[in-house]
């Protein structure tokens, strides 16, 4: 089985008919960083324009062996197109349309992770 590790700030539950497990944040948060430009303003409403600059995974990078499997935000794995050694090793939770949800939305397993 693969080495998880859950950066992010929530257990993650993936469920299917193969696989029933929960992975416990590790602690660690890995967190895409943004540069934020004013653009313009709309009825005085400033305007900004986001871009990712880089990701921060702490030190995550000496405990990535060939079975690490790290857990991040959505957000996060699609900053880390910008790290080409990191790409291999991040999944994030497929919260969409297959995601089991309780009755407020909140989701409570995947049954996939998402890649880049």
């Amino acid at each position: 089985m693969a080495n998880f590790i859950n950066l992010t700030p929530h257990a993650i539950t993936i469920k299917n008919s193969n696989v029933d497990i929960t992975i416990k944040p590790s602690g660690i948060i890995a967190r895409a960083n943004t540069i934020e430009l004013e653009v313009g303003s709309l009825d005085n409403i400033p305007i900004i324009n986001r871009r990712i600059n880089s990701v921060e995974i702490g030190l995550i990078r000496d405990q990535i062996t060939s079975d690490t499997i790290l857990l991040v935000s959505s957000m996060v794995l699609d900053a880390v197109q910008l790290d080409h050694e990191l790409r291999p090793f991040i999944f994030a939770p497929d919260t969409g349309s297959t995601a089991e949800r309780n009755d407020k939305g909140q989701i409570i397993s995947v049954s996939r992770l998402v890649t880049k």
